[in-house]
C-alpha cells in the first residue's frame, strides 16, 4: 500500500525573510527544516480513483490520517481531469440519498478521517477525458494548516460492497 507522507512547516517549507536571513556566499536564502514541534504531519493513506468515461462523473477516495498534535482543515479540492473538483459528502434525507459539496472539513489532531463511497470523497465533476482502470491520476488537497498537498491516486474498480454506489451520478 502506498502511502503519501507529508511533513508540512506552518509558516512554509522555505524559510525566508524571518529571523537571522541566513545566506550562501552567493546571496542565495538558506532553507531550514522546521521542528517536529512547529510541523504539521498529515498522511494520505490508501488513495484511490473510480474509474470514469468522458464527460462524466467519478470520485477519489482515501483515509486522511492527521498524525500532528494541532488541528488541519480541508478546505478544497482541485485536478485538471474535470471540469469541476468539489469536497462532498453523501447524506440521507428521509429516503432519498444525496451528494452535496462542503467548504470544509476538520481533521483534528491525531484523527483518521475517511473519504470512502457512500461518504465524504472528492467529486470530480464533467471528466475531461477517459479515466482508465491501471492508470495513476492526480488530485491535489488544500488545507488550512498544511497549504497544497499532492495525491496519486490509482485508478481501479471499486469493491462489491461499494457496487451500490456505482451508478450515482451527480
Amino acid at each position: 500500500m502506498k502511502h503519501a507522507i507529508w511533513t508540512l512547516a506552518l509558516a512554509a517549507a522555505v524559510v525566508v525573510g524571518c529571523g537571522d536571513d541566513k545566506k550562501t556566499d552567493d546571496g542565495d536564502p538558506i532553507t531550514e527544516t522546521p521542528s517536529a514541534t512547529t510541523a504539521t504531519t498529515l498522511e494520505v493513506q490508501a488513495p484511490w480513483m473510480r474509474p470514469s468515461a468522458k464527460n462524466q462523473n467519478t470520485a477519489c477516495y482515501f483515509l486522511l490520517v492527521n498524525g500532528g498534535d494541532e488541528a488541519d482543515t480541508l478546505l478544497a479540492a482541485a485536478s485538471e481531469l474535470a471540469k469541476i473538483t468539489e469536497v462532498h459528502e453523501t447524506y440521507m434525507d428521509g429516503d432519498l440519498m444525496g451528494m452535496r459539496e462542503v467548504e470544509a472539513i476538520p481533521i483534528l489532531a491525531g484523527e483518521t478521517v475517511e473519504f470512502k463511497p457512500g461518504g465524504k470523497h472528492i467529486m470530480l465533476i464533467g471528466t475531461l477525458d477517459d479515466i482508465e482502470i491501471g492508470a495513476t491520476e492526480t488530485i491535489v488537497l488544500t488545507f488550512a494548516r498544511a497549504g497544497e498537498v499532492v495525491v496519486e491516486a490509482p485508478v481501479k474498480k471499486p469493491e462489491k460492497t461499494d457496487v451500490h454506489m456505482q451508478h450515482m451520478d451527480h
